[in-house]
């Protein structure tokens, strides 16, 4: 039902990034170091410190183990003057929301190991094929697409980048404005994809997006703003360096809904 592409004219246009991880496939020798050790605690922390906040039901809002209340990153980006306006009657919105949260799951799950290949070449969840786990994607474009995922995360290793292939909440404070031009400062929090970090001690974010449309140029903008704001709330929060912010691009495509339900 999904045809799903990591996009390459996307990554070319505007994510220069990934532009390292294409320049070789050489293995680069891996060293641990004492650097590589103290980001490995620190990883482990921030996925402590995520599954501690957790969506509310209506999924407006984060609520910390403390009981403190963070508004949504996308919810502040899309009230922003500059950013995109939000129907919340579009008939879009139940199709993009869950084939966008299906194939994050399924990118997180190949990149945890949860996802396998067996001697046929072909996905498998503990022997399941990943088309009955995972509804929006049929079985050949199943494999399409992953072997995409196998391919970056074969850069991802050369490059000795370890990924937290789990989702990770950043959160901290921004100052806003109401609509009478009063200043506020607010809780926000929002949850990027994946998670990576290499034995220098440098930090990438990478996200997914998937977009239906041919034509992006709307969104970068918008899509620059969330990962800026996860990039400084992990710093201000854990004292890291977030060196590298990255979209993992997908193009999908499916049939026009024909109603809002």
């Amino acid at each position: 039902w999904v045809l799903a592409n990591i996009d390459p004219s996307i990554k070319e246009k505007y994510l220069s990034s990934f532009a390292s991880f294409e320049q070789s496939n050489e293995p680069k020798e891996v060293v641990t170091t004492k650097e590589g050790e103290a980001a490995k605690k620190i990883g482990d922390k921030i996925q402590s410190d995520s599954q501690k906040v957790q969506l509310t039901k209506d999924k407006k809002y984060y609520v910390g183990g403390d009981g403190t209340k963070y508004a949504r990153v996308t919810s502040i980006i899309q009230a922003d003057a500059e950013g995109e306006k939000f129907d919340e009657n579009s008939k879009w919105i139940t199709p993009s929301t869950n084939i966008g949260t299906g194939l994050d799951e399924l990118g997180r799950d190949f990149m945890s190991g949860r996802i396998t290949r067996n001697s046929r070449g072909n996905y498998e969840v503990k022997g399941v094929p990943v088309e009955e786990v995972y509804p929006n994607i049929d079985g050949v474009h199943a494999t399409s697409y992953l072997n995409q995922w196998a391919e970056l995360k074969s850069k991802l290793d050369k490059r000795g980048i370890h990924i937290i292939p789990r989702e990770v909440v950043a959160k901290g404070q921004l100052n806003i404005k109401d609509k009478q031009g009063k200043d506020h400062t607010i809780n926000v929090a929002g949850t990027l994809d994946l998670l990576g970090y290499d034995d220098k001690g440098n930090w990438y974010i990478f996200d997914m997006k998937t977009h239906r449309s041919n034509n992006t140029d709307d969104k970068i903008p918008k899509w620059s703003r969330q990962l800026s704001l996860y990039k400084k709330f992990l710093e201000n929060e854990y004292g890291i360096n977030v060196s590298v912010l990255a979209v993992i691009p997908t193009k999908i495509n499916y049939p026009e809904p024909t109603a809002t339900n």
